[in-house]
């Protein structure tokens, strides 16, 4: 008959006993290499002998600064200041995008874009440099350039057409299925000086979006305050301009008091948006009435003190027990002196819950706060906007490189439920790779402390990451990393000391 659950439970505990000199040994053999002062002594061989056979790139690259969601493919995608673009998928899943070798690499990584079901990636760069990549073949297809620094990017799902926004006030238009080439810049654009009255000088563009409902309806916002919906089937018709103050004339006479605009973001309805602006404040306006906004309110409480710009706003929802409540997203918006730097979440019909997902503390440096760079949200269904319909996760960037990844439960206080994705890059010394499933389980036994990795897209090939990888690290530590959970195993709490080559823990585990 089958064994008891005493009896498997012992046979379990005998199989661990076994395992456990083995690890024991894969870990001396480490140890030795870390603890030499001259670190590991290989053979010289010179540079015309050597034949690379395979590569495995693995965790984020140095400096990751933004980040980007698909959340029909279940893709996300990580630039950085260096100019690289790395692509998670699903647990083993992960990808470096590969530029030609005889192109040089652009700038550091400025704005990312998925154009959903097209297998494209856009990413903007420094010198106004736009690259697209080919998601199939893992490559970029081609490079264009806007002439002028690209201050925004969007891809409206199930559109051809992507968006760009300049720093020189004009609002491009990428073909991405031209009938007669590779992608290109359409010949038309939108500029601040088709806005009645014409400005003196050009303004930055700092947000645009098309309507989720009619993709020919595009919303443009300058740095200097104005709002303008046009229609581009009309080539450049002028159909509404949204003023804070109420009326085109009163918004003139009060430019020098208005906050400008930083960022915008459609209602999934296609007849609402909400913009955000530099002192911390928001303003939701209907479409049909473009005099006043509807609804102003601040990101956080209170009258006194400065408030941070606000960089991002999402119009979504969020979970609340069986169904969903209305929520805006925002990037900033704290309060200077009193609050963190965080991701502000207020929820509810009138938005008055209001929630932070800040990056607390580091957890691979010296304890010092995160501030957040970037997030997205992920786990859901899709809305016509091209956000993510009752959302699951949130996954922020902090400044120190660290990916966190927040649980939107019912209440939405799971803070940390996933302590630490991936690690900031640091120099290696040597590195292991477990193939062993016994060696593996070993390693892996218990209740596994990150959750499941809220990724579901990509295709597993005969090169990837759902293994066990053991880094020996230069400055004397030992780090376990786990392709199925994208964490840091516990064995992360060890070190080596070189003057006894013992293995202390750093902290209780």
């Amino acid at each position: 008959g089958r064994p008891s659950r005493a009896r498997r439970s012992q046979a379990s505990a005998i199989d661990r006993e076994r395992e456990r000199p083995r690890v024991r040994a894969m870990l001396k053999g480490l140890k030795k290499l870390v603890g030499r002062d001259d670190g590991p002594r290989l053979p010289t061989c010179p540079l015309g002998e050597v034949r690379l056979a395979q590569a495995i790139h693995y965790g984020l690259g140095p400096s990751p600064s933004v980040l980007a969601y698909d959340p029909i493919q279940k893709l996300l995608a990580v630039g950085s200041q260096q100019g690289e673009v790395k692509l998670l998928g699903r647990a083993g899943v992960e990808q470096l995008l590969a530029y030609d070798v005889d192109e040089p690499r652009p700038g550091a990584v400025n704005l990312l874009e998925f154009a959903p079901n097209m297998h494209t990636l856009l990413s903007a760069h420094d010198g106004g440099f736009i690259v697209v990549w080919d998601l199939l073949s893992r490559r970029a297809r081609l490079r264009l350039s806007a002439n002028d620094v690209v201050t925004s990017l969007h891809a409206p799902i199930g559109s051809a057409f992507v968006f760009v926004g300049t720093a020189v006030g004009l609002a491009l238009v990428i073909d991405l299925c031209p009938p007669d080439g590779p992608p290109r810049f359409c010949s038309f654009h939108i500029g601040r000086e088709l806005v009645p009255p014409q400005a003196l000088r050009s303004a930055a563009v700092v947000a645009v979006a098309a309507s989720p409902l009619q993709e020919e309806l595009l919303l443009v916002a300058w740095d200097d305050g104005t709002i303008a919906l046009f229609d581009m089937l009309k080539k450049r018709a002028l159909l509404a301009r949204y003023a804070l103050r109420g009326g085109e004339a009163a918004a003139e006479r009060e430019s020098h008091t208005t906050a400008a605009p930083t960022c915008l973001s459609w209602h999934s309805s296609g007849r609402q948006f909400v913009v955000g602006y530099s002192d911390g404040q928001l303003a939701a306006w209907a479409v049909a009435s473009p005099l006043r906004p509807q609804l102003t309110l601040a990101a956080s409480p209170g009258t006194e003190g400065l408030r941070r710009p606000i960089r991002s706003v999402y119009w979504g929802n969020a979970p609340a027990g069986a169904g969903v409540v209305p929520a805006l997203y925002l990037l900033g918006g704290t309060l200077l002196e009193a609050e963190l730097d965080a991701v502000v979440m207020l929820r509810g019909e009138s938005w008055a819950e209001r929630l932070l997902f800040s990056g607390g503390l580091s957890r691979h440096g010296s304890g010092s706060v995160c501030t957040v760079r970037s997030f997205v949200l992920a786990g859901g269904g899709l809305l016509q906007n091209g956000g993510v319909h009752r959302p699951a996760h949130l996954i922020v960037l902090s400044a120190q490189g660290e990916l966190l990844l927040y649980s939107l439960t019912h209440t939405g206080v799971a803070p940390l439920a996933w302590p630490s994705a991936l690690a900031p890059a640091q120099r290696v010394t040597a590195v292991c790779r477990l193939n062993g499933a016994r060696t593996r389980k070993a390693l892996r036994m218990g209740e596994n402390p990150f959750g499941p990795w809220p990724m579901r897209g990509g295709e597993l090939r005969a090169v990837h990451c759902e293994q066990l990888v053991l880094a020996a690290c230069a400055d004397g530590s030992l780090a376990a990393y786990d392709g199925a959970t994208r964490g840091l195993l516990p064995l992360r709490a060890c070190e080596c000391r070189a003057e006894d080559g013992l293995l202390r823990a750093r902290e209780p585990a």
